[in-house]
């Protein structure tokens, strides 16, 4: 399972919907929108900011700082939003007002909505990165991730009714790829916002590259090289 699908799965339970909910004022609908919209920005901004060493090295010591285990529901309740504001800035650098206003397009909420739910996962998707480069050092030799463990840790469900990533990236019982032949959902919306291009354009352009900056196969890779 790749990064984003258990980053989905951990952040998108009901009680943390219904934390981010009661956080902004959004509706657990919005809420769930806002997560699917922002979390694959998030990752790809992530993988971008850590192609080189300096970045990775800090983005290494930024989850050294944050390795909070409780449930993410009472991560985003307690959630410090100064920090996280300043996550936000440093992830998004200048493409912080172009990716706010775009989630706010494509989710229905204001801005000010947008930038206060952002800010208060930040710190919650720190302290799931820092255990799953753990758990994906160290669980299996194909490094893979052990989702089953971290579930358990930040209070999670696999079976329960949070996000369906794997519906969201492979459109119900399409394949992945087939998702993003059609330009639907995130991946038209990641082309659209990276590449500043048409829609045919940007799909296009995401089929014939390599998605793992997306699907945070590659994030993870270079962190968890920094743990040899």
């Amino acid at each position: 399972m790749d990064l984003l699908s258990v980053l989905g799965n951990i952040m998108g339970n009901d009680a943390s919907l219904e934390a981010l909910s009661e956080k902004t004022g959004a509706s657990k609908e919005e809420s769930t929108q806002l997560l699917t919209n922002a979390l694959p920005v998030l990752v790809q901004k992530l993988t971008n900011n850590s192609s080189t060493t300096e970045g990775a090295q800090s983005l290494f010591n930024a989850l050294g700082a944050h390795k909070e285990e409780g449930a993410i529901s009472e991560q985003i309740k307690n959630v410090d939003e100064e920090d996280g504001r300043k996550i936000v800035k440093h992830i998004l650098g200048t493409d912080s007002d172009n990716v706010i206003q775009t989630l706010s397009q494509n989710t229905g909420m204001s801005s000010d909505k947008v930038n206060q739910g952002l800010s208060s996962i930040a710190p919650a998707l720190l302290s799931v990165l820092s255990s799953a480069i753990g758990s994906g050092n160290s669980s299996n030799q194909g490094g893979g991730l052990d989702l089953g463990n971290l579930l358990s840790m930040f209070g999670g469900s696999s079976s329960g009714s949070g996000i369906d990533f794997g519906s969201l990236l492979g459109g119900g019982n399409q394949t992945q790829a087939q998702t993003q032949q059609s330009g639907g959902g995130i991946f038209s919306f990641l082309g659209n916002l990276f590449g500043g291009k048409k829609e045919d354009d940007s799909v296009q352009t995401i089929t014939q590259t390599d998605n793992s900056g997306t699907n945070g196969t590659q994030l993870l890779s270079i962190l968890t090289s920094l743990l040899k």
